[in-house]
């Protein structure tokens, strides 16, 4: 089994020596293709990322993030495979957005019967510790001292590749939930999940946490108790007729 994305992260002080013995590693496991999120470093020419994308045919594209602005060093077909962006990425955090959405049959497919976020996919950091996502902070093992195969074979990597968006509180309740792309820690409460973070997205009242009229889950009266979703339907419902009547 190989896992057809491997989320590959530069953070702490570094040589760029150790970055390309990282890449060297990547190389050589059954990786089917990776994307690499490096934190902007002035001090590291292009030309090393180039040299990356040439001597790499599973690195797919290259994003540095933190950078002073947004920009794109080279295309492949029109498609960015070297670019900037201003985001700074928080490990251990998920970046849900709409614009990140994946609309298509083939993710559809996916979202249905796994997680569209998690199935085969892992994050490796600089120090070669993998683990299921970059917004699911849990080691499962590193890159230099375990076989991926095994890592792959786990039964416990398996078990959140396969929760679906309908088997998670919440989301199961969300319109989007086919094309979302989240990679967030979840958990277990008995024959459902939860996410550990609340999504910036409301479903019950259709907001964003940015959008003007925007309240979280408490504020509407829905919570879990009891591995139930409990919702104050009468709360909910003047919420509704407040905002959209």
């Amino acid at each position: 089994m190989r896992a057809h994305l491997g989320a590959f992260i530069v953070r702490g002080n570094y040589t760029e020596q150790t970055f390309l013995k990282l890449l060297d590693e990547i190389a050589k496991c059954s990786l089917y293709y990776v994307i690499l999120f490096i934190k902007y470093d002035k001090s590291i020419e292009e030309k090393v990322f180039f040299q990356c994308l040439i001597e790499n045919p599973k690195i797919k594209s290259i994003i540095l993030y933190g950078a002073p602005s947004d920009k794109i060093f080279a295309t492949i077909d029109e498609k960015p495979v070297i670019l900037a962006i201003k985001d700074y990425l928080e490990f251990g955090k998920t970046y849900i957005d709409i614009n990140y959405f994946r609309v298509g049959s083939n993710s559809f497919y996916e979202s249905l019967n796994y997680n569209y976020g998690l199935n085969q996919k892992l994050f490796i950091d600089s120090l070669g510790d993998i683990f299921l996502s970059f917004g699911f902070p849990i080691k499962i093992g590193n890159l230099f001292n375990d076989k991926i195969e095994e890592i792959l074979s786990n039964e416990k990597v398996k078990e959140f590749w396969k929760v679906t968006k309908d088997d998670v509180f919440i989301c199961d309740n969300c319109e989007y939930r086919y094309m979302c792309f989240d990679e967030g820690e979840l958990v277990r409460i008995n024959a459902k999940y939860k996410k550990k973070v609340e999504c910036p997205y409301n479903p019950f009242i259709s907001k964003w946490d940015y959008q003007e009229g925007y309240m979280n889950l408490n504020e509407c009266g829905i919570y879990i108790q009891n591995d139930k979703l409990v919702i104050d339907e009468n709360r909910l419902n003047h919420i509704n007729e407040e905002l959209y009547t």
